[in-house]
């Protein structure tokens, strides 16, 4: 087996942003790497053939941050947004010619305001571009870095495209966060919130009449909504996070009439639904599973409920992209998917409802590196929780070539910490890489899949799949540490399990009461102040053994909690050590401080999971 290099790890590239063209011949794409080398980051855009094998090829330069490209309905168009005007300080709406002679990208947006674009799409008719952009920075664009506090309101926006012209359909103290065209071009609906980021128990959805200039009430949904599709002109389909007194739900599809004002028909398939994809008069809506990510189609007249899928993979996807072929109900594909052997390509799919799918590899970004690629193996661990219900998880684990397959694995136990969220094969299941990182260094990575809706039933599932990775001699239960989102979980607060490390990653939970709640013991008392004010008996007798390492961006909001809790615990003797990353927030992105973050976890967990430590 090829060992790791972090050099290679970091400059991964990563495909996103899939859309296939209006004649499903081609698909565009962003490309960017994992890690930066500057301070702002870079992509590029890139087209492939539809079935053409390592038929991709750059298209921008990747200078700037070029990304999320959207084919204009004509096909003669590319818009895209970019910072290429003012670098890593605002962006804009470009066009670039993509057929005949092509030509240079050139601005529909002014780039010199300030303003950085949210999303944006085209409306049916090509003749404008609706998108979504914050008010301009109180001072407008000067070079200083000083801001004033207050509420971004993100505004509905027009640009038409001929002239140029740019008109804020939203006023006032309202937040625009999804938007759809309908299928005539003439109106928009859109969701808004009167305070952005505060109330997400409720959703308003609008629709904008584009000739009146006129808004009116739609519906409104208790919960959140994340995606609108607009495909039919008396059909509005999005997906919902429903709430209720008692308990969060998973992410479902509604549908909703326009002319009489009515929404419901939840889709009935398990899961969670994460995007919706229109293609003609249909969509594709993706719904993730405990084993498998699926497609459904909905408003074709010949499927009806339950929509079964017609596409499932057992492999983790992270872009996608349908076409519905022409006077038929048949569908190609575009995905990028990666396996935990090999990194994130561009794949195209023809009959995905057949079972033997046809699968074309488009790009090679990442498949030929030998310092990235075979590393890893995963094994799904099925068991039963306490309460009877049916769980499991991944076990990511060396090759065989590199281990003693017989032999239980030191294993690190990674908490997602997300309701509903479920963990599937992939390379980059992990938001730093530490997967691969881990098992290349001949450890076991664990990732229970929890369902997220109490502490009790969180510890049951958890502890469940622990003790049957551990009874099927694939996990030392002698050697286990802990990382990720364990900061409303208890299970380090039973004694069945002995945990010599903890790690709290950024990105991963509030780092303070993550940590808190680590090193409890059931072996005396005492209590610790937490960050939110309150204070809360803990066992104290682990707190004085338990190493435990905080790794954090420093523009990351949390960062105050992470510094706190590390002021406690060198009052109480605790191993503690914190280390902070300039410039990174939630995600460690700079190339060198992704190597340093990477050296120390893989140290970390060579000095407290080998053989030779005695806890």
């Amino acid at each position: 087996m090829p060992e790791l290099s972090l050099e290679a790890l970091a400059d991964l590239q990563i495909p996103r942003d899939l859309r296939i063209s209006p004649d499903g011949q081609r698909v565009i794409y962003t490309l960017e790497s994992f890690s930066r080398k500057e301070e702002h980051p870079v992509s590029s855009l890139w087209v492939a053939e539809i079935g053409v094998s390592n038929s991709s090829r750059q298209i921008t330069s990747g200078v700037f941050k070029d990304e999320a490209p959207r084919w204009s309905p004509d096909g003669k168009f590319v818009a895209f947004i970019s910072d290429r005007a003012r670098k890593g300080r605002s962006s804009a709406i470009y066009l670039l010619p993509i057929t005949g002679l092509g030509g240079e990208a050139y601005a529909i947006t002014n780039p010199d305001n300030g303003k950085r674009i949210a999303s944006f799409e085209w409306s049916p008719d090509g003749a404008y571009i609706a998108f979504l952009s914050e008010d301009e920075a109180e001072g407008g664009a000067d070079d200083s870095d000083a801001r004033v506090f207050g509420l971004d309101y993100q505004r509905l926006r027009l640009v038409d495209v001929a002239s140029r012209k740019v008109t804020t359909l939203i006023h006032g103290n309202q937040h625009v966060e999804q938007f759809s065209w309908s299928r005539d071009s003439v109106e928009i609906v859109y969701t808004v919130q009167s305070i952005p980021g505060v109330d997400t128990s409720s959703s308003r959805v609008e629709i904008v009449n584009l000739q009146s200039r006129s808004a009116r009430h739609f519906i409104d949904f208790r919960g959140l909504i994340s995606a609108l599709a607009w495909p039919l002109q008396d059909t509005i389909y999005f997906i919902g996070s429903a709430t209720s007194r008692n308990e969060a739900r998973p992410n479902s599809v509604y549908e909703a009439r326009v002319r009489k004002r009515q929404w419901g028909s939840y889709f009935g398939w398990e899961g969670d639904a994460i995007a919706l994809h229109i293609t003609r008069d249909s969509v594709i809506a993706r719904v993730k599973n405990t084993d498998h990510d699926a497609a459904h189609v909905l408003g074709i007249a010949a499927i009806r409920w339950p929509y079964e899928s017609f596409f499932k993979s057992a492999f983790e996807i992270t872009g996608f992209d349908a076409f519905r072929l022409p006077e038929a109900d048949d569908f190609t594909l575009a995905i990028t998917r990666s396996s935990p052997e090999q990194p994130s390509e561009v794949w195209s799919v023809n009959n995905p409802n057949i079972e033997d799918n046809s699968f074309t590899q488009l790009s090679s970004h990442n498949s030929s590196s030998p310092h990235t690629s075979n590393l890893t193996e995963a094994e799904y661990i099925s068991t039963r929780s306490s309460d009877g219900q049916e769980r499991g998880g991944w076990l990511f684990k060396p090759k065989p070539s590199s281990s003693n397959s017989s032999t239980p694995l030191p294993t690190v136990v990674h908490l997602h910490g997300g309701s509903f969220y479920q963990v599937l094969r992939s390379f980059s299941v992990s938001q730093h890489l530490e997967v691969p990182l881990l098992t290349a260094a001949g450890y076991a990575v664990l990732f229970p899949n929890y369902r997220g809706i109490s502490s009790h039933a969180d510890y049951a599932d958890i502890a469940a799949v622990l003790r049957k990775a551990i009874a099927k001699g694939l996990v030392d239960g002698g050697r286990l540490a802990i990382s990720g989102s364990f900061f409303a979980s208890p299970v380090l607060s039973r004694n069945e399990f002995k945990f010599r490390a903890a790690l709290s990653g950024p990105g991963n939970s509030t780092s303070a009461e993550g940590v808190g709640s680590i090193i409890s013991s059931s072996q005396g008392t005492g209590t610790l102040p937490d960050v939110f004010g309150t204070r809360r008996s803990v066992q104290t007798s682990k707190i004085a053994k338990t190493p435990t390492l905080i790794l954090h961006g420093i523009e990351d909001e949390r960062v105050s909690s992470a510094r706190a809790y590390w002021r406690d615990a060198q009052r109480s003797n605790q191993p503690v050590e914190l280390v902070l990353y300039p410039r990174e927030s939630g995600q460690i992105r700079e190339r060198g401080h992704l190597i340093d973050l990477w050296r120390r976890i893989r140290g970390f967990y060579d000095s407290h999971l080998s053989d030779q430590f005695k806890s």
